[in-house]
């Protein structure tokens, strides 16, 4: 470590080499330590915290004292200081840096600058070390859900008890920026790295030649170290910040996903990152949907009522109380990482149709009705079963399925539309390709519209 140090280096001019009144007699000047009262200056404040080791903080107060009239010039500035007047020398914060401080006589023109005094201030502080940059994993009770911000601090100071503050800087990464979301859903584990451990999403629509430029989702914080970090993206290392995105338009459904990893100097994995690059009709469709789709509709009141809960037995059979028979089919498992309705275990259908309308309902593991969020069934303006002739199945498909998949694209989330098999498809949209991450506005806006519990429906106790 570098020592912080003052060195005060005093030079006083006597009346017969400078003129100046109450000379000391002789060319005289020297070295002085830190306490010491020249003739036209006296230091009387070296601020902040004294470090036995290393010395003081860079922070100097001095009084002009027995100034002759009229005046006195201070710091090599215009400054002009009466007698028995504090100035103050601003030091900047730096490795090593000097300066000088004068001070001279002048007369009622300011013409006769006479120098009576001159310190010189050498100025250092204890070097600070390497910059730790740390994922924000690393901090102590760490919740992906509640505490997934950038973070700085400084820890005890290994340099001495007594030193300045702030010499150790530990910085805890995490992407932020003003247009990054967190994850609000809980999480879903898959196994994946990809998937369990990125907390963070944005969706923004393609244009064509368009660079992303990463460092414009770093938080604050992050600004001043940004050039210690390296990217990944779709796990590999990439030159510089910026991602160029496919000139191609993506199909509308089916985005251009990057997941972006953000890494110190050790390539330590910091944080992730999922950017869903979309074509601009998914928000041009989803804007038209919601605006047909009233969020009272009076078909909502229509709809069976389903029950509060289903009987599951000790085997994981389910059956329907008999008050809800009439009007629904006999519960179904939900599928297997099956991510359309996150946690459910059981699901209900509709059995006839209510003006072509259709209900879901869905339960966990014990029978009871899921209502929260994406995880809950929901209305259906069109029946996804072929109770009819004339059932139309492509209806459920573009007037339920396809705007619940856009509303989570345009949230952030990174998912892709997929068929029973494992295949992605936009025609046969039953499933997702991963869980979501967030419940954003977009899916808000749907669940408004294809509502859970829709108005008018009354549960079966």
């Amino acid at each position: 470590m570098a020592a912080t140090f003052f060195h005060f280096q005093l030079s006083i001019f006597n009346s017969a080499s400078d003129g100046a009144p109450d000379g000391n007699g002789g060319a005289g000047g020297g070295s002085l330590d830190i306490h010491f009262s020249p003739k036209w200056m006296e230091l009387i404040y070296y601020g902040g915290d004294y470090c036995a080791e290393h010395g003081p903080s860079p922070f100097v107060e001095l009084l002009a004292t027995n100034v002759p009239p009229p005046y006195l010039w201070a710091y090599d500035l215009h400054q002009t200081v009466s007698s028995n007047t504090l100035f103050y020398v601003d030091l900047p914060w730096l490795d090593y840096t000097t300066a000088t401080v004068t001070c001279r006589e002048a007369d009622v023109a300011h013409t006769n600058l006479a120098m009576q005094a001159s310190i010189n201030i050498a100025i250092g502080h204890c070097e600070q070390s390497a910059t730790n940059i740390l994922p924000i994993t690393a901090l102590a009770g760490f919740d992906v859900m509640t505490n997934h911000a950038a973070k700085v601090d400084s820890p005890t100071n290994p340099n001495g008890v007594n030193c300045p503050e702030a010499q150790i800087v530990n910085v805890y990464a995490s992407w932020g920026g003003g247009y990054i979301w967190d994850r609000n859903f809980e999480t879903i584990p898959t196994g994946d790295d990809d998937d369990d451990l990125t907390s963070h999403c944005i969706a923004i629509d393609w244009t064509n030649n368009h660079v992303i430029a990463l460092e414009d989702y770093l938080p604050q914080e992050l600004l001043p170290f940004k050039d210690e970090l390296s990217y990944r993206v779709n796990g590999n290392g990439i030159d510089g910040s910026t991602i160029t995105v496919e000139k191609e338009v993506p199909e509308e459904l089916l985005p251009d996903i990057y997941h972006v990893e953000m890494c110190n100097d050790a390539n330590t994995i910091l944080d992730r990152l999922w950017i869903v690059v979309l074509n601009p009709a998914t928000r041009a469709e989803f804007n038209t949907w919601a605006n047909q789709n009233p969020t009272n509709a009076t078909w909502f009141g229509t709809l069976p009522k389903p029950p509060s809960k289903i009987f599951v037995s000790a085997s994981g059979a389910a059956t329907l109380p008999s008050a809800a028979s009439a009007n629904w089919n006999a519960p179904e498992p939900f599928p297997t990482n099956n991510y359309m309705h996150p946690k459910a275990v059981y699901e209900l259908r509709a059995s006839s149709l209510f003006n072509e309308h259709g209900h879901q309902a869905t339960y966990d593991e014990q029978g009871n009705l899921i209502t929260d969020s994406i995880k809950a069934g929901t209305a259906d303006f069109s029946t996804p079963y072929p109770i009819v002739t004339g059932w139309r199945p492509l209806n459920h498909r573009d007037n339920d399925v396809r705007p619940y998949v856009r509303a989570l694209q345009l949230d952030g989330n990174p998912v892709f539309p997929m068929d029973n098999d494992g295949a992605i498809s936009r025609n046969i949209p039953r499933n997702l390709s991963r869980p979501p991450l967030r419940v954003g506005p977009f899916s808000q806006q749907y669940l408004q519209r294809r509502p859970t519990t829709p108005s008018g429906v009354q549960l079966i106790q």
